[in-house]
């Protein structure tokens, strides 16, 4: 297992195969991807529930394509704020990728590039992240608190080790009644757990994804 903590510096020096930021992420989380030069998140092997998450910080817009296009930045208080930004055209894409993907709620952030100048080469591990909100109510605005400043990578969380984690606040633990809907949502206890399920199928109304979004709108 392989500790991380908040503030922690990984680099890799070049040559680079097949590149920076697939060695990198590689050299991170002690994997063998093949090329990853277009991704950002990673499901942890022993803990999928877990998205590894490689970005810029620097809140100007990254992305691998016209139609996923991001700014993120590193917020006072322990807050990251992730916006998408491409065309408000793209946004069926946008959440058709949500809807079957869910929102990711558990990320250990990597900030690329930490010192403006050394690109995909080097990231600063920023610790474990919660989604704490939406500033939009099309989702397309998200904030997400630190709520540990280390993580053991190679360690097999069970789900309740994650909640005491990443479902410290109140807010997090609140029953799913509160949402009042009426879609089978057994074995789930807490409205926070719906962040992390798969939205396509469960309800075709959309009434769950919309009411989610409204309990977590700031």
């Amino acid at each position: 297992m392989k500790e991380l903590r908040q503030g922690q510096i990984f680099t890799v020096t070049p040559p680079t195969f097949p590149n920076d930021k697939t060695a990198l992420v590689n050299h991170v989380l002690d994997t063998h991807f093949a090329d990853v030069r277009n991704r950002a998140g990673f499901d942890l092997q022993e803990t999928p529930s877990v998205l590894a998450w490689f970005v810029y910080m620097d809140g100007a817009t990254h992305g691998p394509s016209i139609d996923f296009l991001w700014q993120n930045e590193i917020l006072p208080n322990g807050y990251i704020r992730e916006k998408y930004v491409s065309d408000r055209n793209f946004l069926p894409k946008f959440w058709q990728i949500k809807l079957k993907k869910s929102f990711l709620p558990y990320r250990l952030a990597f900030c690329l590039s930490p010192d403006g100048k050394s690109g995909e080469k080097s990231c600063k591990f920023m610790g474990a992240y919660m989604l704490d909100g939406f500033e939009t109510a099309d989702a397309t605005v998200t904030r997400y608190k630190r709520v540990a400043d280390t993580f053991l990578l190679g360690k097999e969380y069970y789900a309740e080790e994650l909640e005491d984690i990443f479902l410290q606040e109140p807010k997090h633990r609140k029953p799913l009644e509160t949402l009042h809907v009426k879609a089978n949502l057994y074995p789930l206890k807490y409205v926070s757990q719906l962040l992390g399920v798969q939205m396509e199928g469960l309800d075709e109304s959309g009434i769950v994804p919309k009411k989610l979004i409204d309990y977590y709108r700031y």
